[in-house]
């Protein structure tokens, strides 16, 4: 009988004798007494400090190696992993600006030391400027307001003929900072010059403006709607035959299949101003296919992609994707993906990026489709499955017409339910990933996992989620999608979240997340209360001819508003 079996009878005689209950007692794990390092992970490396990179461990040499991001902050690395049974760090975190240090392990008496080594992985990322605390004349110190998206520091002084530099914060933290307009150790009002960041070769730079805090983005509450959320008004929505839509803040995709027809619309946003309901039904010549002819589709820089939907993809039953060049009247739609499950775009079968393996991927595509090009037609598209969904179809796109390499990304969360990639505006390789029953998350175009929202942060239900910029503010924009009972809510909503707190896309994520209170600046009600199988969600965003914001929202089967806001003034 082992030591603390012993100590369990002994517990419940003592009980028994004395006639008391003990069933609260804790049951506390004695310490091996070990100091054993059987794993070990950094887990704040990289720019953000929100990167995890696992260690290699020499138990002989007692060494752990780490390759990172060269800009970590290396001056306070953390650690996490397993140690023996009842034993702990030394420390909280350590400095390894040296390329190595001495990690303690304690437990109990006994003391057990490893050697951390850590490489720099050559940088990559432009420097962040995140604090400037300046003081005036007064003796006051003031925190300047530091507007990354039109790269000024306000340093709230109006009144100050100059002012003492206290402190400035970057990421990463070991860069150069000069500011030209630096005389001694003020700075002028009449010459302030500016910000210059340099890190490893990799460079930023913002003006300094005296001024108080500006004022910046839109006017969420003198809006314009622009009224079309009723299915009584719009009857294709009727029936779930609207799974998707789209707007670029000039033209409107509404993807009907009502009636069990083909009528794919695009009506232009000036149509609205105007209160006219005329629409172009684009042609349809040579879609043929498919459990249906049409599902999901997406607009990009003037051009439209609807693709059909397989509950089977095979070579008899392909998942298609139809490219019409313009919205025009007339315009016939070109097949530019013919997918029966393999390759029929090369003869091979689809690879798994996971593994290089050539695999098949069969079931259910189409009701989502998510395309993400730059203005020369250079890209991504995804799908994924309905149900279950952690495969990611993804194709890479060039010029528009030419989709290429399909494949089969295998990703860490579960995304099914109209399921949506949107490129971060401004972002090199950044998505919002997400679906009716996900999780907000930043992925990159391999759908490795960048950041997470917390399970509280916003609605489940919120898809189609955006990230945009609007006159140097930062939103998150999404619509949620009900889907019966045990979706919760039971109305869709249109939500917009102000998230301009954050040097980054990741770092403001992470600021917001860390709120306790997520308040929406913004939202609105689609519909009453409904019970949907299909519950597809979609935004839209784009900005009018006179500078202001326009935002769409649509949900099967309330329908689609569009919004205009005006700037702040």
């Amino acid at each position: 009988m082992n030591i603390r079996n012993i100590y369990l009878c002994l517990s419940m005689l003592f009980c028994l004798v004395l006639g008391t209950a003990c069933s609260d007692d804790p049951i506390v794990e004695n310490p091996s007494g070990e100091t054993f390092i059987y794993s070990l992970s950094i887990t704040n490396a990289g720019l953000t400090g929100t990167e995890t990179v696992q260690g290699t461990l020499n138990e002989e040499a007692k060494t752990v190696d780490f390759t990172i991001p060269a800009e970590s902050d290396i001056e306070a690395i953390k650690f996490s992993g397993k140690l023996s049974l009842g034993a702990s760090l030394d420390q909280e975190s350590y400095d390894v600006s040296s390329g190595s240090a001495q990690v303690t392990v304690v437990n109990v008496e006994n003391r057990g030391t490893y050697t951390v080594n850590v490489t720099l992985l050559p940088a990559t990322a432009t420097p962040l400027l995140q604090k400037v605390v300046v003081r005036d004349a007064n003796g006051t110190e003031k925190d300047g307001f530091v507007s990354v998206l039109d790269k000024t520091v306000y340093l709230k002084s109006p009144e100050s003929e100059w002012v003492e530099i206290v402190s400035v914060s970057c990421l990463p933290k070991r860069i150069d900072v000069v500011w030209t307009g630096m005389d001694g150790d003020k700075i002028y009002a009449s010459n302030p010059g500016k910000l210059e960041l340099n890190f490893e070769g990799f460079t930023d730079e913002y003006r300094v403006l005296f001024d108080a805090n500006p004022v910046f983005g839109a006017d969420f509450i003198n809006y314009n709607m622009i009224e079309r959320a009723n299915s009584n008004m719009y009857p294709d929505y009727a029936g779930s035959m609207v799974r998707s839509a789209d707007f670029d803040g000039k033209e409107l995709l509404v993807v009907s299949r009502l009636g069990n027809a083909l009528l794919p619309k695009v009506m232009k946003k000036l149509d609205f101003v105007a209160n006219t309901f005329e629409e172009n039904v684009l042609d349809v010549t040579g879609i043929e296919g498919g459990t249906y002819l049409i599902s999901a589709g997406r607009l990009s820089h003037g051009h439209v992609y609807i693709c059909n939907l397989s509950t089977g993809v095979t070579a008899e039953n392909p998942l298609k994707i139809y490219h019409w060049s313009s919205t025009e009247a007339g315009v016939v739609p070109e097949v530019v993906v013919n997918f029966d499950g393999t390759s029929s775009l090369g003869g091979a079968q689809i690879k798994k990026l996971a593994d290089g393996e050539d695999t098949t991927l069969g079931g259910r595509l189409g009701d989502n489709l998510s395309v993400c090009l730059d203005e020369a037609g250079n890209g991504y598209a995804f799908l994924l499955p309905q149900e279950g969904a952690t495969n990611v179809l993804r194709f890479t796109v060039t010029g528009f017409t030419t989709f290429s390499d399909p494949v089969l990304i295998v990703s860490e969360i579960a995304a099914d339910y109209y399921a949506a990639f949107n490129k971060v505006e401004g972002s090199e390789d950044e998505y919002v990933f997400t679906s009716a029953r996900a999780l907000v998350m930043i992925v990159n175009h391999d759908v490795q996992p960048l950041f997470k929202l917390g399970a509280e942060a916003v609605p489940t239900l919120g898809t189609d989620a955006r990230i945009i910029t609007y006159d140097a503010e930062r939103y998150l924009i999404m619509t949620t999608g009900r889907r019966a009972s045990w979706s919760g809510d039971p109305i869709s909503k249109f939500l917009v979240y102000n998230i301009s707190d954050g040097s980054n896309t990741l770092i403001a994520l992470k600021n917001f997340d860390e709120l306790e209170e997520r308040v929406p600046v913004f939202s609105y009600e689609l519909g009453g209360t409904y019970s949907n199988g299909a519950c597809a969600a979609n935004t839209g965003y784009g900005v009018s001819e006179d500078g202001k914001l326009l935002l769409m929202t649509s949900a099967t089967p309330a329908g689609f508003t569009i919004f205009e806001f005006p700037e702040k003034q």
